[in-house]
């Protein structure tokens, strides 16, 4: 019977958001990204060319039906973008908050026989990366909510959750 759910995607969530809770909000299987596995590149990575795939997160059947806000700020980067970004794709919920922090992307170490080094080796292509996900709603901390020990933010999904349940009667 509640009237919506908070997802708090502030920081770094744990892996397992997006097995586990996400696809209890949508009827069919979650679009999780567009991404691509560099297969040639040049200098500098220039020029890379991707080998491009789109993969999916498997339907639930426990479908829950309710209003999701979703909380999202500054701290949010890498997983917890590609988690927002599946949110948003989906619209499932509303993003409330601020931008992301635009990093998202993963990281493999390469092992050579004389030395090991970094590389990426998944890009998203969504665009965000540098620029972050912007939410539908902007919210920022202010010094007075920090002062007073208020999460505004949250305050803001709670109010707009009963402003939806208020519109849908």
């Amino acid at each position: 019977n509640a009237k919506g759910i908070i997802l708090d995607i502030r920081g770094y969530p744990d892996y397992n958001v997006t097995d586990s809770v996400i696809p209890h909000f949508y009827v069919d299987s979650i679009r999780w990204g567009d991404f691509g596995r560099p297969i040639y590149y040049y200098p500098n990575q220039e020029k890379v060319i991707y080998d491009r795939g789109v993969e999916y997160l498997p339907k639930t059947s426990d479908y829950i039906n309710t209003p999701v806000s979703v909380l999202i700020n500054h701290k949010a980067m890498s997983y917890a973008e590609t988690i927002i970004e599946i949110l948003k794709r989906n619209k499932i919920g509303t993003l409330i908050g601020e931008p992301t922090i635009g990093t998202n992307g993963d990281v493999g170490i390469l092992n050579l026989p004389v030395y090991a080094f970094n590389m990426s080796i998944i890009k998203d292509f969504s665009g965000y990366h540098g620029k972050g996900i912007f939410p539908d709603i902007t919210v920022k901390r202010t010094l007075e909510s920090i002062q007073n020990n208020k999460d505004n933010i949250l305050e803001t999904a709670i109010k707009h959750i009963y402003e939806l349940d208020t519109n849908n009667k």
